[in-house]
């Protein structure tokens, strides 16, 4: 009886309120870098800090007519002095056929209509000033200038609108050196502007 008395008392002892916690002990060793994560895909750049206009119809007639010269004005206010100063601007046309897009300056053969004989080249050009810009053609071959360019008031080419895209320094600086900027489709892209 003694015994069970004992091992009763022992279990009820063992029972009792718990002591103090301890003191914290020291770290354990660094463990190893777990395996890297799959990288995900590169999202779209966004166009934050681009500007870039809508496709400008090119005016039906020329607001400056040389024989050697064409040139169609467009009021253009996203063209500041600071940007012109700061930032990088580049011009693109859209042809009649709405697929292709070139970048300025764009030189072309010229062809006689009557002959259908290449007679000469011209150069197309903007001029870029505060507030506007001249979408210029250039007669380039010497000698005499067929009477269909001397005379002509519209642009040549069959194109039809001019969008420009503001790319300001900062920018350029930070982007991909790959991405050819007089690729349209590479600049529409990278910036994911609207087609």
């Amino acid at each position: 009886m003694f015994i069970g008395i004992l091992a009763m008392g022992s279990i009820l002892a063992s029972c009792g309120k718990d002591g103090d916690i301890g003191p914290a002990g020291p770290a354990g060793p660094q463990g190893a870098n777990g395996t890297p994560g799959v990288t995900g895909p590169t999202g779209p750049t966004g166009s934050a800090n681009v500007i870039y206009s809508d496709w400008l119809p090119i005016p039906t007639t020329a607001s400056g007519v040389l024989p050697h010269r064409k040139n169609f004005a467009f009021t253009t206010p996203a063209l500041t002095q600071e940007v012109l100063d700061k930032s990088i601007v580049y011009a693109y046309l859209k042809h009649s056929n709405g697929a292709t897009v070139a970048p300025l300056p764009y030189a072309s053969k010229y062809t006689s209509l009557s002959t259908g004989e290449v007679v000469g080249s011209y150069l197309t050009t903007v001029l870029l000033g505060v507030g506007g810009i001249s979408l210029n053609q250039d007669w380039l071959t010497p000698g005499t200038i067929p009477t269909a360019f001397a005379e002509a008031t519209t642009v040549q080419g069959s194109w039809t609108h001019l969008r420009y895209v503001i790319i300001p320094g900062a920018i350029k600086t930070a982007m991909n050196p790959n991405v050819n900027l007089k690729d349209y489709n590479e600049v529409q892209r990278y910036f994911n502007i609207p087609l």
